[in-house]
């Protein structure tokens, strides 16, 4: 298991690398009604700091929450890196990120772009999974410092909107990576036709996290818990549909790991949509342990979907 490869790691999985900021004041659990998203700044999710920070999140929540290779189905069909490199893999990985800090203490969508806030999130949910690299021992200090600087989480739902696509996305990965629970995400209504209309490429991760939150943590209404409950086939079906032969999810590195992310943590390893997903990141890793923005393959074919922070990214998710 990973809690052993990694020994090489300061802090345990659950260790807390700084704690969550309090709920900034203005900012409501309730979703809006009829306001505009907030636009906000240009962070990048296609870049290569947040697919690999993406990417080491979803193969260390398949195999944490895997048990081991029986999970996922027939060994011999499971890439052989899965079987014997990954905690190698990860270890690579984490000091390509740790390398990649800014001086602020804050990760950019790239070594050349100042640090932004969305993407340090990201990589700070990362490290809660796999513990600090011991090379690096001032790599925590100056990550929470840049957070608690610029307002952490709670200032990225003022700027997004506390609904838009941003704002689940990274409240989701603080929640699979247990740096904030459950009850800090709110309900995804996987079973309203209205919310599948969405023409956003990162609907297959909204999805994923909507059936995630429900296995997690289930609405009290029992009307509500039997129709979400019912959709829960539904949704892995379309996710199926939409995943490419190639494992991936519109090619795009990002969205592939954050269905990972989710259907590891509602416990859906045994679905081939993991396996093939777990495959497609290790056919797109580099020789430094980095993952593009998209599979080379998806940009050959012109398969690859932008999936940028813009304004396009801001829109709100119909919740309740």
């Amino acid at each position: 298991m990973l809690s052993t490869a990694l020994a090489g790691s300061t802090a345990s999985p659950n260790a807390p690398c700084g704690e969550p900021l309090p709920q900034a004041a203005g900012t409501s659990s309730s979703p809006p009604q009829s306001s505009p998203p907030q636009s906000w700044g240009v962070d990048r999710w296609n870049s290569p700091i947040a697919s690999t920070a993406l990417a080491v999140s979803a193969l260390v929540l398949s195999e944490q929450h895997g048990g081991g290779l029986d999970e996922l189905g027939d060994p011999s069909q499971i890439d052989s890196a899965y079987q014997g490199d990954l905690s190698e893999l990860l270890m690579g990985s984490m000091h390509w990120l740790a390398k990649r800090q800014h001086p602020d203490g804050g990760w950019g969508t790239s070594e050349e772009q100042p640090a932004r806030l969305a993407v340090t999130l990201l990589v700070r949910a990362t490290f809660q999974l796999t513990g600090m690299p011991a090379a690096y021992p001032e790599l925590a200090e100056r990550m929470n410092s840049y957070l608690q600087s610029q307002g952490g989480i709670d200032m990225m739902n003022l700027r997004s909107g506390r609904w838009s696509e941003t704002s689940l996305l990274v409240r989701g990965c603080y929640s699979l990576s247990e740096v904030v629970d459950w009850k800090q995400l709110p309900a995804i209504p996987i079973e309203s036709a209205g919310f599948w209309s969405s023409r956003s490429a990162s609907l297959p991760a909204i999805g994923a996290l909507g059936l995630a939150s429900f296995q997690l943590r289930p609405p009290r209404n029992p009307f509500t818990r039997w129709r979400r409950g019912r959709a829960t086939q539904r949704t892995l079906d379309w996710l199926a549909d939409r995943q490419s032969d190639d494992g991936g999810f519109s090619g795009s590195i990002p969205v592939t790991s954050f269905v990972l992310m989710c259907l590891a943590s509602a416990g859906k390893t045994s679905s081939p949509i993991v396996r093939q997903g777990v495959e497609f990141l290790f056919s797109s890793v580099d020789g430094e342990g980095s993952w593009p923005s998209h599979s080379s393959k998806a940009e050959a074919s012109g398969e690859s979907d932008s999936l940028v922070e813009t304004d396009a990214n801001h829109r709100q998710v119909a919740c309740y």
